[in-house]
């Protein structure tokens, strides 16, 4: 199944099993979804020899894979037929979903910051807020944090959505 993204398509973040991104990735991508996983790129020294280093990729969010939707085309049962998915992430009944601005902001900053010697980077038309809260992100050096920071900007958005909807009610 083959969409394009649009108006109605939306980046939502789904849980999987920390060991197994790969091949959800692979599968996801098979359904013909856009994914993403921000990747950390280590050198590290090996062990057996003092000047020889070797290049380690690891997920920054583990146990985490964005993935966007277009929920009037996709039914997300199939997603759950994918060895390694635990779920989407959701507030409540509703899937969280990833304001457009905030994805391109975890993209940019992914590719230059993760590459780069320094953690200086600039996101091109996303607001300096967004650009320094994403920065902080990436300045944790432990999985875990990064993936409390990265809920809580998700959760944040939620709330200013809920907000949003019901001003508009009125």
């Amino acid at each position: 199944m083959q969409f394009e993204t649009g108006e109605k398509t939306v980046w939502c973040l789904l849980r999987c099993k920390q060991n197994t991104w790969r091949t959800t990735m692979l599968s996801l991508e098979q359904l013909g979804l856009r994914v993403h996983c921000p990747l950390i790129h280590e050198r590290r020294r090996r062990k057996d020899t003092q000047n020889s280093f070797r290049l380690v990729c690891y997920p920054a969010f583990p146990g985490y894979i964005f993935v966007c939707l277009n929920a009037e085309r996709f039914s997300v049962t199939p997603l759950y037929s994918i060895p390694g998915i635990l779920g989407l992430v959701k507030w409540g009944k509703r899937i969280a979903r990833i304001d457009s601005a905030t994805m391109s902001a975890l993209i940019m900053a992914g590719t230059r910051v993760l590459e780069a010697t320094t953690s200086e980077f600039q996101c091109i038309g996303i607001p300096d807020k967004l650009t320094a809260t994403i920065k902080r992100i990436y300045e944790q050096t432990d999985p875990d944090e990064r993936v409390n920071f990265l809920l809580d900007l998700v959760s944040r958005e939620r709330i200013a959505l809920i907000k949003k909807e019901e001003n508009l009610s009125y």
